[in-house]
C-alpha cells in the first residue's frame, strides 16, 4: 500500500522538556500457576507504570523517547536522575526501553521492562552475557525516568522494592525410608 506523511514535526533539542515521572511503577508476575509458566518469573522481576494516555497527555507522551531503569541494593530515598545517575545506582537497560503502548493487564507479555541481572535467556553461561544473574530472595531498589529525544530525565519514580522471586520447587525428597 501506499504511505502519505500526515505532517512534519521538529524538535527543538535547545529547549528543557519537563518531564513528570512516571506513574503506576509496579512489579508484575507473568508467570502462571501452569508448571510450564511458572518458572517464568525465577530469578528475574518484570515492571510495568502507566504510559500517559489521556488527551491532554499526548504532548508529553510523543516527547518521551525511552526509560531508563536503575538498581541499587541499598534505599537510596528520592532519587532525582536529572541532577545526575548517583554511583551507586546500576542502569538495568542497556538502551532505552521503548514503550509505544501499555502491556496487556495479565499473561506472559504484562510487563514493558524486565531485570534479570544482564543474563540473557537461554545462555548457559552469565559470563559470556557479561551478567550477574539475581539471587532469588535478594531485595533491590528500582528507579525509573523517562527520556527525551535529547537525552533529559523526567523527574524519577522510585524507589521501589522489589524482592527477586524464587518459582523453583525443592528438590524432591530421595533415599526416603519408612
Amino acid at each position: 500500500g501506499e504511505t502519505t506523511p500526515l505532517g512534519r514535526a521538529a524538535v527543538d533539542t535547545s529547549i528543557a522538556t519537563v518531564l513528570p515521572a512516571p506513574t503506576g511503577f509496579r512489579t508484575v508476575r507473568v508467570g502462571s500457576c501452569s508448571e510450564i509458566r511458572k518458572r517464568l518469573d525465577h530469578a528475574q522481576i518484570h515492571f510495568r507504570w502507566n504510559l500517559p494516555a489521556a488527551p491532554e497527555e499526548m504532548v508529553m507522551r510523543i516527547s518521551i523517547y525511552g526509560y531508563d531503569l536503575y538498581r541499587s541494593d541499598t534505599n537510596l530515598g528520592t532519587v532525582d536522575l536529572r541532577a545526575g545517575v548517583p554511583s551507586t545506582l546500576e542502569k538495568v537497560n542497556d538502551s532505552p526501553i521503548i514503550a509505544s503502548g501499555d502491556a496487556p493487564a495479565e499473561g506472559t507479555d504484562a510487563f514493558l521492562a524486565v531485570d534479570d541481572g544482564g543474563v540473557r535467556e537461554g545462555t548457559a553461561d552469565a559470563a559470556a552475557t557479561g551478567g550477574t544473574p539475581l539471587r532469588p530472595g535478594d531485595t533491590y531498589y528500582y528507579y525509573l525516568a523517562a527520556r527525551d529525544l535529547a537525552g533529559n530525565y523526567s523527574a524519577t519514580a522510585g524507589p521501589l522494592m522489589a524482592v527477586v522471586p524464587d518459582t523453583d520447587p525443592p528438590p524432591a525428597p530421595w533415599n526416603v525410608h519408612a
